[in-house]
């Protein structure tokens, strides 16, 4: 008996079918997860680069809690007596480079400038004119020390490597007095004084939007330039203590800041310029500029040409006396 072929049954069939098929759940998952990262990876490209506003100066001091740069242009507290000189802003806090490393100059942070002009094109520190600097403050101790008077040390008090611990002698004394009394709490001080050549740089560098500076006081203008103005890197802890010794908070455009009330910050003539033009008429006795206190045009001209590492005479003391 012949016995014929033996057929395969439907059902096998379908599985061989099938199993040549896609399956369309992995499908679906594939498209998924290229979809989602196609998103993220748009997501990063096209976000703004926010670089040069993250953290603060870890050169002067260790700061955390608040942006580096201004936000928004800050504006005074209420008015008092004794008027506080208004400024356009005013934030500026300095790195030995404040911008991201990717995009700093090799040796940027050591290199030495010729000029003050010359700093202001090609650097993002204040640190590149501190050999002027510390000539500027030597000659404005020379003509009045409480005009710049000395921080002194004290346990609770933390001042940066590059900050200036000078504070006109009023404004000093009461920040003295607010230490004495939060023996417990401290205080670091992220800027103080800053001079007519650091001021030049921070308000070019707001001109041209670089540097990660929006806007800055014009020099001769800035609190920070008379000793009265100082930023607090625990501004929430210190704001009642300060506060209860005449300094005035900037408020949230610049949450770092304050200002002493009481100071000499009316008048239109500064310190640190009056004590730059000496040191130029010392050095230039040939092209000598009015001793005015005044940031005039020639002065500015003068400033930009100055060597950023100071002049070959510094600070002459012989001579002492205050604004004509």
């Amino acid at each position: 008996m012949s016995i014929g072929k033996e057929s395969s049954p439907p059902s096998a069939s379908l599985t061989s079918r099938s199993a040549h098929r896609p399956d369309l759940r992995i499908i679906a998952t594939v498209v998924v997860l290229c979809l989602a990262i196609g998103i993220n990876l748009f997501l990063i490209f096209s976000a703004p680069d926010k670089s040069a506003l993250s953290g603060r100066d870890s050169d002067f001091r260790s700061l955390s809690s608040t942006p580096l740069l201004p936000q928004s242009i800050p504006t005074h507290g209420p008015s008092t007596t004794e008027a506080i000189v208004p400024i356009e802003g005013d934030a500026f806090v300095d790195f030995k480079d404040a911008r991201p490393a990717s995009k700093r100059a090799t040796g940027s942070t050591s290199r030495k400038y010729k000029t003050v002009q010359e700093a202001a094109e090609r650097s993002c520190s204040t640190v590149s004119v501190k050999g002027l600097s510390k000539q500027i403050i030597a000659q404005g101790r020379c003509i009045d020390p409480d005009a710049f008077a000395k921080l002194p040390q004290r346990a609770n008090l933390i001042i940066g490597n590059q900050v200036f611990g000078y504070l006109q002698a009023g404004a000093r004394r009461h920040l003295l007095r607010a230490l004495d009394a939060h023996p417990n709490q401290v205080l670091t001080l992220n800027s103080a004084l800053r001079t007519l050549a650091q001021q030049y740089l921070v308000w070019r560098w707001g001109m041209k939007k670089s540097c990660g500076v929006q806007l800055a006081a014009t020099p001769g203008k800035s609190n920070h330039e008379r000793g009265l103005a100082i930023d607090v890197s625990e501004h929430s802890i210190w704001r009642k203590a300060l506060e209860s010794e005449n300094f005035v908070w900037m408020g949230k455009s610049d949450r770092v800041h304050f200002d002493f009330a009481k100071g000499k910050g009316s008048s239109p003539r500064t310190m640190d310029v009056l004590a730059f033009q000496k040191l130029w008429n010392l050095n230039h006795p040939d092209k000598r500029l009015a001793e005015t206190g005044r940031f005039d045009t020639r002065t500015q001209e003068r400033l930009a040409q100055a060597p950023a590492g100071g002049f070959s005479k510094g600070a002459f003391c012989a001579q002492t006396r205050s604004f004509p």
